[in-house]
């Protein structure tokens, strides 16, 4: 089994990577195509909340999938 071991001094207040910036109220829309002409929107939200994850305040990042206008996919 592979495990880490993660403390909150790994982690950073603001994540400012211009490769991946996350700032709070930045949003994305993916559209999705399947083979077979389908199609569904992936939708991206950095949030203003924050989550404590094993003892680490983080980023909330809300990931919504959907088709025509059905929820697929709703994920924090």
């Amino acid at each position: 089994m592979y495990r880490v071991n993660l403390t909150s001094a790994d982690f950073v207040e603001v994540v400012d990577n211009p490769y991946f910036p996350l700032p709070a109220g930045a949003k994305w829309e993916y559209e999705i195509r399947e083979a077979n002409g389908s199609k569904q929107t992936d939708t991206l939200e950095v949030l203003k909340d924050k989550h404590t994850v094993n003892g680490v305040q983080a980023m909330a990042v809300r990931d919504t999938v959907s088709s025509g206008n059905q929820i697929v996919e709703d994920t924090f």
